[in-house]
């Protein structure tokens, strides 16, 4: 159903291809685990699954953006990935995971079942940190003849290299800035 309303709104030219932008959220399980005033014991623990939804796994999520605070929460259930037009705000298409997958590993097979019937090629995608590697950038960059923006993954204690004009070379060997 999303599918021919982004199709009607791209006839509309409401939407188009030219800035695009990919990020998951969680989604919870029902299940008392995930209530904050539970008392369970052990109830963020791999094999105390909850019984109301067998079909959730154990996620983390951080708490804060800040590169510098390591605040994180677990929680049982789900994430959901969403591609939007970044003008309009309006999504495109959307896909469902459990949540050990990591979105890195499957963002381009979820880019290439968009991409047949919302052309992406030549657009500027913008994604967060966790889409920084070498494989989405060449993807992106040669599949879809398309520009990457995606912060540096702070993946490395290490000292960045930086090129000579001050834009430090992320960890998929591109300039960033």
């Amino acid at each position: 159903m999303i599918k021919s309303q982004v199709l009607k709104l791209q006839q509309l030219e409401f939407i188009d291809n030219s800035f695009v932008s990919c990020d998951a959220t969680q989604i919870f399980a029902n299940t008392k685990q995930n209530n904050s005033k539970s008392f369970t014991i052990n109830k963020f623990k791999k094999d105390n699954h909850p019984k109301s939804d067998l079909d959730c796994k154990l996620g983390i999520y951080t708490s804060s953006n800040s590169h510098n605070e390591k605040k994180y929460k677990f929680y049982w259930g789900y994430k959901n990935i969403i591609l939007t037009d970044v003008i309009s705000g309006i999504p495109i298409a959307e896909i469902t995971t459990t949540t050990e997958i990591a979105e890195s590993s499957m963002v381009i097979d979820f880019l290439k079942k968009v991409n047949p019937w919302f052309s992406l090629n030549e657009t500027y995608f913008i994604g967060d940190k966790a889409y920084d590697t070498k494989y989405i950038h060449n993807f992106i960059r040669y599949d879809l003849d398309g520009h990457a923006f995606i912060p540096l993954s702070p993946c490395s204690s290490k000292e960045k290299k930086m090129l000579s004009d001050s834009n430090a070379i992320s960890k998929a060997r591109y300039a960033q800035g």
